[in-house]
């Protein structure tokens, strides 16, 4: 069926099996698929690859594993973990390669590590295939279903267009994070440099009748904030830094993967909507500071 099938551009034959993995901090065991193949043309259906984007090979001495499964399990290359198969039997295996998987946990095992740890011949019960057309994905998950021999389809894409769904929910709860976010800077700022001007109405008009240029004057207010919001963004963006992965690190699922690291695209946006909203209040409180009536401010008690 599989290799009559038009739409199936190439095919290879592989043992597939659900593991169980216990995890720290996790009561109920995790399910995590298991594949043992040879490494023949293993590129054109998963592409393993390691942190530094270097293709990784199935090895005879140990397992592939994921990395997110890595990171909870706090493994590293060389390192020992338990897992059990379907009769409950448990097997310890050792890790040779960490490979990236934004998705979902996985483990690779090459055809000789299998028959050490197992201690029975390899035999296949699955095929890896590749679509001429990813849109006939679900055509052909249901051609396959329909075969007697056929347990079950794992398509990858439907893992991907979750955790769409779950970006995409969660962007729009950032999105109004941001709005509200920048408001109140603009609303601090504003209050702020008003409460100011208002506390220093005295001292502008002084300096106003000593002979101060207006762009001096407006200098003399601003100085202050100009640093003062330098130094907000220096410090918002170090902490924003150390907030953000504690972030990810909560609401990331336990079996996917975040992406490292925050765009220096973000950190330009959070800076020119506050250089923005910093000279916004800057052209409103100039119009106050100019219709300050100098005589009445200086005649006024404290």
């Amino acid at each position: 069926m599989v290799r009559r099938d038009k739409n199936i551009s190439d095919s290879k034959p592989a043992y597939f099996q659900n593991v169980t993995v216990a995890v720290p901090h996790i009561q109920d065991l995790q399910s995590v698929p298991m594949i043992v193949t040879n490494n023949d043309n293993l590129s054109t259906f998963i592409d393993l690859k390691s942190k530094n984007n270097k293709k990784i090979s199935l090895k005879q001495d140990g397992i592939t594993i994921s990395s997110k499964l890595a990171k909870i399990q706090n493994l590293s290359f060389g390192g020992h973990f338990t897992i059990k198969d379907a009769q409950q039997n448990k097997h310890r295996v050792k890790i040779a390669n960490i490979t990236k998987n934004y998705t979902g946990h996985a483990i690779y095992m090459s055809q000789a590590y299998y028959k050490k740890i197992f201690k029975k011949e390899y035999s296949t019960n699955a095929y890896l295939i590749k679509l001429n057309n990813n849109q006939q994905a679900e055509q052909v998950s249901r051609r396959l279903n329909n075969v007697t021999s056929s347990i079950t389809v794992i398509n990858s894409d439907d893992t991907k267009e979750t955790i769409n769904s779950i970006l995409k929910s969660l962007n729009r709860v950032v999105w109004v994070i941001v709005v509200v976010s920048a408001i109140l800077a603009f609303i601090v700022l504003y209050t702020l440099t008003n409460i100011n001007v208002s506390e220093r109405i005295r001292e502008l008009s002084t300096i106003k009748v000593l002979g101060f240029y207006p762009k001096e004057v407006l200098a003399y207010i601003y100085r202050e904030t100009i640093i003062l919001t330098f130094a907000g963004l220096v410090i918002g963006f170090i902490s924003g830094i150390f907030v953000h992965a504690y972030l990810m690190t909560i609401i990331t699922p336990e079996n996917v993967l975040s992406v490292p690291g925050i765009s220096w695209q973000i950190f330009g946006i959070a800076m020119l909507l506050i250089i923005l909203f910093t000279g916004l209040v800057a052209i409103l409180m100039k119009k106050k500071i100019d219709a300050v009536d100098m005589l009445e401010a200086l005649k006024s008690v404290d």
